[in-house]
């Protein structure tokens, strides 16, 4: 399977190529330190909807979790084109929740960075305004690359790929084709024909 998807896009009149490196996103809710508070009276009741692509998934209700709810959810997502996570925070009511806070995370960031995780808090904002941080644990596993038995890297007998040593792949002939044994050492005798 390969890893990475192409896609077409137009830009100014011409036709470019986007590259998207697909895997599965393991997403980690974890915490918020709040600071707006939808309740008059008592401790808000929070819970966290995340939206990535047509996909929704929403964390346990912290009842009375206040301004520092925790949660132990733990989603999975297979990426593919996806670019943004969108979450929104809210606080669970009898009538009707209330928006605690809006905030976004970058996929392709992490999907592209060296280290494919991230472990920390991301911000918050309510009509334009900071209303806390969620600490969020996201890591990234991209799919095996491209060249397994007939691809691009490791292949059978015959394909364009060389496999590693010990995996039962065929190994170069020492010596190639037109040399004579090692650099410093005479040539192998020579058989005479046999009349």
């Amino acid at each position: 399977m390969c890893i990475r998807d192409r896609y077409q896009r137009r830009v100014h009149g011409r036709i470019q190529m986007q590259t998207y490196l697909t895997g599965k996103l393991i997403i980690k809710p974890q915490s918020a330190k709040l600071t707006r508070d939808t309740e008059t009276f008592g401790k808000m009741d929070p819970y966290v909807v995340i939206k990535i692509g047509d996909k929704t998934f929403k964390t346990d209700t912290h009842s009375s979790g206040g301004k520092t709810p925790k949660w132990s959810n733990v989603f999975e997502f297979n990426r593919k084109t996806e670019d943004t996570m969108e979450f929104e925070i809210f606080d669970k009511d009898k009538v009707s929740d209330d928006t605690i806070g809006k905030g976004t995370f970058s996929i392709s960031n992490l999907c592209n960075a060296p280290k494919k995780n991230f472990a920390g808090p991301i911000q918050i904002y309510h009509k334009s305004k900071q209303a806390g941080e969620v600490y969020f644990e996201i890591d990234f596993y991209p799919d095996a690359p491209a060249g397994g038995p007939g691809g691009m890297g490791y292949g059978p007998p015959g394909g364009m790929g060389h496999g590693p040593p010990g995996r039962g792949y065929p190994q170069q002939q020492y010596p190639p084709h037109g040399m004579h044994g090692r650099p410093g050492m005479p040539p192998p005798p020579q058989r005479g024909r046999g009349r």
